[in-house]
């Protein structure tokens, strides 16, 4: 992200063995800030750490899934040479509509997964009934998905008029 400027380009400095050291180091001091509010307040690494950022990353990766559908069934749009209507259109349409369900039962019964449900509310039985931070975890993927696409698009705004102005 740092390469490609969403983040200060700092970040995607690569070191002598091709790493990026200073993104790294920055992963790593978000993730240990992380780790120090759950132990000054208290709080379960397994119950809660764990099992909050596990039901996060499972609606994330499949969220991305369903992205990676839609890529492919764009790419093969422009290009067609060589390429079946099943491999290109049918199958990717027909994934994305599974992990699209798959995604709203994941997400409708995301208590069962993170443990984010109110006192006294039996999350097998009851659908979409979490705490404000569950819904925060649930949703925080598509904030972060709306997010990037802002920062794309104003990144790629920026890139045409830059463009523009140097022709």
């Amino acid at each position: 992200m740092g390469r490609s400027g969403a983040l200060p380009k700092g970040l995607g400095q690569a070191n002598a063995v091709g790493s990026p050291l200073r993104g790294s180091v920055v992963v790593s001091v978000i993730a240990g800030v992380v780790i120090a509010i759950f132990a000054v307040t208290g709080g379960d690494p397994i119950l809660q750490m764990f099992f909050w950022f596990s039901a996060m990353a499972v609606v994330a990766i499949v969220l991305v899934e369903i992205l990676v559908c839609a890529a492919i069934v764009r790419y093969f749009r422009k290009n067609t040479e060589g390429s079946s209507p099943f491999a290109t259109l049918i199958a990717p349409i027909a994934a994305a509509v599974g992990l699209a369900l798959g995604e709203y039962l994941l997400m409708s019964r995301f208590g069962l997964l993170a443990g984010t449900v109110p006192e006294g509310v039996d999350p097998a039985v009851e659908a979409w009934v979490l705490t404000p931070l569950g819904y925060f975890l649930v949703f925080a993927p598509f904030i972060a998905l709306a997010i990037g696409f802002a920062v794309g698009s104003v990144k790629k705004s920026d890139s045409k008029e830059l463009q523009d102005m140097m022709r």
